[in-house]
């Protein structure tokens, strides 16, 4: 489905990355974008069939031009989500392109046994994902989130180069821990949380959902969901919200996600209102929120709300931090008005390629500032934050404890910001979980 200039938000980010492409290019750019996934021998590990899922989830959403898997033995299904026993089926129907890839496509590689020639490879070493030129052999095998953030990292990188340009990207190794930098050698999830609000279910909820379907609940209908967004699908989430598919557009979000939900064995809880000051939990509502929404006024009551733990996720709204992510956990060191305080709004002003698509006559005047006033975002950056997002929540489970605040960019060689919360959790019972 081709997406009107106005509602394509990939290729306003291109021309806000790259001010020598106008419109029409930086849309063209995007639909002959390829890409082919390759894995290594370890694919029989969960965490590498997590990535390799997840992989082809962002991908397909950043790489028009189709998304291919390159020549590999197959391997039997090892999650515990629903799928045919077979991997290289699963994929294909994912949306893996079964023919042959284009010359030009962009090679992806999961795991060890990279090919010499792989620009991209991506695995765990433990909690921490990494991409690179390839894993060492005493790697330590990852889980389901570090997979699903390797995914992320690997896609990202790839995009980078290749789509938006920076010849910086995949030339170093990149490392991000989905717990902290304190991670525990043993990465084995023991716990899950099996009782979660989210509040919404756009480019970040969508992507919490699919780290949630990767992991290993022995049994999905324990788990229940409370899914709140009273938005719309548009056309302009298909190519940057991981889950959307074009029968969407037009219907509600939490339903369209809960169908989604229910497919994997989920319980599901619909709440199409907007959050608001009367928002709170009620007797036995879920009392871990994991929040993923970019409005500011929702963001703030979230913390006083009556909920045990909040984890909120946030992305960086211009071309320039679309890669930036950031967490903040409540209770924690500051209040929600330090956490996001008022700041200045500077007048909105057209870029280069909006100045030229009016010239043009392909958008009017008061369109190209309604798009310049938009923020645009890129799926690979929600699967990551979504990826740290659960960790932290597996985390808390774990010990009662987890980051208050994590501030990273993909784009950057250092592991960003990571501040412990100042207490711990105990006897709060902010969720129940269940044994992995």
């Amino acid at each position: 489905m081709r997406l009107s200039l106005a509602d394509d938000r990939a290729a306003q980010l291109l021309t806000r990355l790259d001010e020598t492409l106008d419109l029409p290019a930086a849309q063209a750019r995007l639909e002959t974008a390829s890409a082919i996934i390759g894995y290594g021998s370890d694919i029989s590990e969960p965490w590498a069939q997590a990535a390799v899922v997840a992989t082809l989830a962002c991908a397909r959403k950043m790489f028009r031009g189709g998304v291919y898997l390159a020549p590999a033995p197959d391997a039997r299904w090892a999650l515990t989500s629903p799928a045919p026993p077979s991997l290289r089926r699963t994929l294909q129907a994912l949306g893996a392109q079964p023919r042959v890839a284009p010359p030009a496509a962009v090679r992806l590689h999961v795991g060890c046994d990279a090919p010499p020639d792989a620009p991209f490879v991506a695995w765990t070493e433990g909690w921490t994902a990494a991409v690179g030129r390839g894993p060492t052999p005493d790697a330590a095998p990852g889980n389901e989130i570090s997979g699903a953030l390797a995914a992320g990292l690997l896609v990202s990188e790839a995009f980078r180069r290749h789509v938006a340009g920076d010849l910086l990207a995949g030339r170093r190794t990149l490392r991000v821990s989905a717990w902290g930098p304190e991670a525990p050698a043993d990465a084995h999830l023991r716990n899950l949380p099996s009782d979660l609000w989210l509040l919404g279910l756009g480019n970040l909820g969508q992507a919490t959902l699919l780290v949630l379907g990767l992991l290993p609940y022995p049994d999905p209908g324990a788990v229940r969901l409370l899914l709140q967004d009273g938005d719309v699908v548009g056309p302009e989430n298909l190519h940057v919200q991981l889950l959307t598919e074009p029968g969407w557009i037009g219907r509600h979000k939490a339903r369209k996600t809960a169908a989604w939900a229910e497919t994997r064995g989920f319980g599901t809880v619909l709440c199409e209102r907007r959050f608001d000051e009367a928002t709170r939990p009620g007797r036995g509502d879920p009392r871990l929120l994991l929040a993923g929404v970019d409005n500011l006024d929702a963001r703030r009551l979230t913390p006083t709300a009556g909920y045990d733990l909040v984890i909120d996720a946030g992305l960086g709204a211009t071309g320039p931090e679309a890669f930036d992510l950031r967490l903040h956990a409540f209770p924690g060191r500051r209040s929600a008005l330090e956490a996001w305080p008022d700041i200045r709004v500077d007048p909105v002003s057209l870029t280069p390629a909006l100045e030229k698509a009016v010239r043009d006559g392909l958008i009017d005047a008061c369109g190209a500032i309604t798009i310049a006033g938009k923020s645009v975002g890129v799926p690979c950056t929600a699967l990551a934050a979504a990826a740290i997002q659960v960790g932290q929540a597996c985390r808390a489970i774990a010990t009662r404890r987890c980051a208050d605040l994590v501030d990273i960019s993909l784009r950057a060689l250092d592991a960003g910001v990571w501040r412990e919360m100042p207490g711990d959790l105990r006897g709060l019972a902010f969720t129940p979980s269940v044994a992995a």
